[in-house]
């Protein structure tokens, strides 16, 4: 499904992740397909309110080790389409909710919103990348 916003397509994140995909540790998720490395704990616990896109370049960016903000097509990597309200594997995740998660991934026309995944359902739209809360606290998932 598409659509516009913004001047932006809109579309639905078609990446599966099933279940026994992922390596976990007790800190960090691997996923044997892209081979990116997750952060299993999210933003929530540091920014209970809501974290901005600069706040959550900064917060991932300050961990040693080379983390990052990931862009909304590594994020979508780990929509779990089979899955709704999370739509991410609640084991590898396990503080993952039905909210939305920034990407480091801005609008083409439009520089001051950016990319995020709605883990409710997996889709992927455009915000204001000052945004903090959209129906709940916007979290960030680091990446490397």
């Amino acid at each position: 499904v598409a659509f516009s916003v913004f001047g932006q397509p809109q579309h639905f994140a078609a990446a599966d992740a099933p279940p026994g995909r992922y390596s976990l540790t007790s800190t960090l998720v691997t996923d044997t397909v892209t081979g990116l490395v997750w952060l299993r704990i999210d933003s929530v616990d540091d920014f209970p309110s809501g974290i901005s896109l600069e706040s959550a370049k900064q917060y991932c960016g300050g961990m040693p080790g080379g983390w990052r903000v990931p862009s909304v097509s590594e994020l979508e990597t780990i929509v779990d389409s089979s899955r709704r309200d999370p739509a991410i594997d609640t084991t590898a995740f396990p503080n993952a909710a039905p909210t939305l998660y920034w990407t480091s991934t801005l609008g083409k026309d439009s520089p001051d919103f950016a990319w995020q995944v709605a883990f409710d359902t997996g889709s992927a739209s455009l915000y204001r990348a000052t945004a903090t809360s959209w129906s709940g606290p916007i979290r960030v998932r680091c990446v490397r």
